[in-house]
């Protein structure tokens, strides 16, 4: 009875043989390496999406610093770092100002930053006009106060 069970002659089939076991390695190797190239993309495309989301944020909070100065005083400016920290550090920041008229300004800041050897840049334009009430593009000058109405005649 011994000699039947091991001499192999009433094996029922039990067990894998070493193709399915080097198939079912081979197919679980190209799994975890797809789903490993998935997170890889993903976790690129989020870094990417961070970096534009970073560089918007820069871009607003500079155009707002143009928009609030006084309108004789907004001029070009190349391209600085848009900050000492480190997250912010990588990033520079440039603005463009063009005359479009006397009291008109078309006003372009970028920030530009690399990416994998390149570098990304993103504009943000806007125009700024000068206020004040006599036209004369000056905006250094606050605005005239408005004349107080006249006594009703009686």
């Amino acid at each position: 009875m011994l000699k039947t069970v091991f001499d192999g002659k009433n094996n029922s089939g039990r067990g894998f043989t070493l193709l399915e076991i080097l198939l079912t390695i081979v197919l679980l190797t190209v799994g975890v390496f797809s789903i490993s190239r998935v997170f890889t993309m993903g976790m690129s495309a989020s870094t990417t999406a961070e970096d534009t989301d970073i560089a918007l944020n820069i871009a607003q909070a500079k155009m707002e610093e143009v928009k609030n100065t006084v309108f004789n005083q907004i001029k070009t400016s190349a391209a600085e770092p848009a900050g000492v920290l480190a997250p912010l550090s990588e990033f520079d920041v440039a603005v463009e100002v063009v005359d479009q008229a006397k009291d008109l300004k078309l006003v372009e800041v970028t920030v530009t930053w690399d990416v994998k050897g390149g570098a990304v840049s993103l504009p943000l334009t806007t125009f700024v006009a000068d206020y004040t009430t006599d036209g004369g593009g000056g905006g250094d000058k606050p605005p005239k106060p408005p004349k107080p109405p006249k006594p009703p005649k009686k």
